[in-house]
């Protein structure tokens, strides 16, 4: 018996030492105050509870975590004082609870409002009170009864914070934060349950939320700073809006709503009329499927999970008027499994292959098809919503040894970053990169864990710079009847060198040219190349970079065209990168600026005059706020605009 154990584990290992794409370490794990290295494990499954737990958030250009100080003895799996901390780039440092209470409540860490952060806080007699950190301190807020407390679903809406409030009869309702504590808003009717915690939305300057009324039926209510007004059922049934999933697309409110047809469906809300119940593509009536979650909002349509007759999930898209499905590219009983991602203006999905491996999928507009990226080892696979860091979709990866790694799939495949040097065999399975990812300062935040008892470790960070290749700047030129490229780079390592495709349609590429890279270096290197053989219509080139062991990424395409001017905005959400893609049919004078949505200028970038081609011109919003903001282009002095969200 033990030899096989052996034989197995032996297997695992070099199936993962030998996979086609694993990077050395990178990620460095930051100490925790109260207990030093506790990802690295003794063997036993033993270790005290304590560390970084839960989704961080930016505050005054620190990183504010939930963490757990208390540690534990033995199995006990009890924790008894949650708390704040602060992070600022060199230590974390654990901010004292304001009273004997157990402290954060759960996973709260949500909004940030006048500068402050504010979250729920479970205090000594057990009562959740709203409590906000100003990157110091700490403080309470009083309940305005004898009720449970605050719940969540806090909303900035006209410039005034308004939370979810558990009263003293059980009944939640919407109270709005005085400056000293919670005024609460009369219900709009009798009921004894009244709103759903966290799940509300701003739209047509109101805060939409689900409702259920008196007689248990549950609709769609909106408030409009005075009172709050209850819609009618499109189709009368008491099971009416489900809580989750709200979304916005062209103008109009979506949210889930289980139909009296037994189905669920999209309810469309436009801000005046009553709501509409969106038509599914089958009737699910039979087995309660239809829409079931995860909306995104891509070239413009509306992407969402929807659960098939077949009882298979499949990717299912709206555009306004009708919905349809994708066909899934195999007989998986399982399918399209989880939360979607954009990245470089395409849609991804995770995938459940037949098999129950989990893979990253891209949705191809062109056939209406999706396309399964193989996993790099015979690991379970891709895990999680991921981050688009570094041009690149990070994301958390469970390999063959059943232990998580951060992996990024650069536009071809899957690469996976080594963990840190350490034991990874906790009953629990939360061992190594378990998620929670946030970007600052340019670097990759995660957690990184290898407690045993949930989701608790240590902060880890990891530098996108350290990878074989970042890229800088692609872009090309048109002159002389011959198209001139050029590219630069930096912290190159192993780099053996690029490979020039081109392409006539956009999809298919062949190869033309090669340019010798670097190898190992830390400075930028520039690169060109030239094509002599130009058509007198579109253009395509890509860049194909090759590692020495043969491992490859590709750059992002670039469109030369001797008549056309066009330009976009990619990385749209912005996370790390952004950039105008810009290209010229004649020489222009240029300049960009980025603009907030009250009028601020965030970034100036003035290019002169230069002469026709493609060019990509990188944004930085440095530490601006999210929001929305408007990327304004003048070329020769006309205005083109586009909005982008960060």
């Amino acid at each position: 018996m033990k030899t096989k154990i052996l034989s197995k584990f032996t297997l695992a290992v070099l199936i993962l030492l030998s996979a086609s794409a694993i990077y050395a370490q990178n990620i460095n794990v930051i100490p925790n105050p109260t207990a030093s290295d506790i990802f690295v494990w003794d063997g036993s499954g033993g270790g005290a509870l304590s560390g970084y737990a839960g989704t961080p958030i930016i505050l005054n250009n620190s990183l504010v975590l939930e963490y757990n100080a208390t540690g534990v003895s033995g199995n006990s799996t009890t924790q008894t004082t949650i708390q704040l901390s602060v992070y600022d780039g060199s230590s974390i440092t654990v901010i004292s609870n304001p009273d004997a209470g157990p402290g954060i409540y759960f996973q709260s860490v949500q909004l940030i409002f006048n500068n402050e952060l504010f979250f729920i806080y479970l205090d000594a007699s057990l009562k959740q009170r709203l409590a906000s950190f100003n990157g110091t301190t700490i403080t309470l807020y009083p309940n305005p009864d004898a009720g449970l407390g605050y719940i969540g679903a806090p909303r900035i809406y006209n410039g005034s914070l308004y939370v979810a409030y558990s009263n003293a009869a059980g009944v939640t309702q919407y109270g709005l934060f005085t400056g000293s504590g919670i005024s609460l808003i009369p219900n709009p009717d009798n009921s004894t349950v009244g709103f759903y915690n966290n799940y509300s939305v701003v739209f047509d300057n109101k805060i939409c939320s689900r409702y259920v009324s008196e007689d248990g039926t549950k609709h769609l209510a909106t408030f409009n700073g005075t009172a709050w007004t209850i819609y009618p059922n499109p189709d009368n049934t008491l099971r009416g809006v489900y809580p989750d999933f709200p979304v916005t697309y062209k103008n109009k409110l979506y949210w889930l709503y289980f139909s009296a047809a037994n189905q669920y469906q999209f309810m469309q809300y436009d801000g005046t009329n009553n709501p509409t119940l969106i038509a599914n593509p089958e009737n699910s009536g039979s087995n309660g499927g239809g829409v079931t979650g995860f909306p995104i909002v891509n070239d413009d349509t509306l992407f969402f999970q929807y659960y098939n007759t077949s009882n298979i999930y499949q990717l299912g898209k709206f555009d306004g008027t009708t919905e349809t499905l994708v066909p899934n590219p195999d007989n998986s009983p399982y399918g399209y499994w989880w939360v979607p991602s954009v990245y470089n203006n395409d849609l991804y999905i995770l995938y459940q292959t037949g098999d129950a491996l989990r893979h990253l999928a891209q949705y191809k507009k062109g056939n209406n098809s999706l396309q399964v990226f193989p996993n790099p080892d015979g690991g379970l696979g891709y895990w999680d919503k991921p981050i688009v860091y570094d041009n690149k979709l990070f994301l958390m990866y469970s390999n063959a040894l059943s232990v998580f790694q951060l992996g990024y799939f650069d536009g071809s495949i899957i690469k996976l970053i080594s963990n840190p040097s350490g034991f990874y065999n906790g009953a629990s399975g939360n061992n190594g990169y378990t998620g929670f990812p946030i970007i600052w300062n340019n670097l990759l935040y995660m957690q990184f864990g290898g407690v045993p008892y949930g989701n608790a470790g240590n902060l880890a960070s990891f530098d996108g710079s350290t990878l074989p290749v970042s890229w800088l700047s692609f872009d090309g030129v048109l002159q002389n009847n011959q198209a001139v490229l050029n590219w630069s780079t930096a912290n190159e390592i192993n780099n053996k060198g690029y490979e020039i495709q081109k392409s006539l349609d956009g999809q298919t590429f062949a190869a033309i040219g090669f340019v010798n890279g670097h190898g190992n270096s830390s400075q930028i290197n520039s690169y060109n190349y030239t094509d002599p053989k130009v058509v007198s219509g579109s253009n395509y080139y890509r860049l194909k970079q090759i590692d020495n062991d043969g491992k490859y990424s590709y750059s992002s395409v670039i469109k030369l065209d001797y008549s056309q001017f066009d330009w976009s905005v990619s990385g749209n959400p912005v996370t790390n990168n952004s950039w105008v893609q810009l290209q010229l049919d004649k020489a222009s004078t240029i300049s960009v600026k980025i603009i907030s949505i009250n009028g601020q200028i965030i970034q100036t970038i003035n290019k002169g005059n230069i002469s026709s081609g493609t060019y990509s011109i990188p944004l930085n919003f440095g530490h601006a706020s999210s929001g929305m903001y408007v990327v304004q282009l003048l070329v020769d002095g006309k205005n083109y605009s586009k909005k982008i969200i960060k």
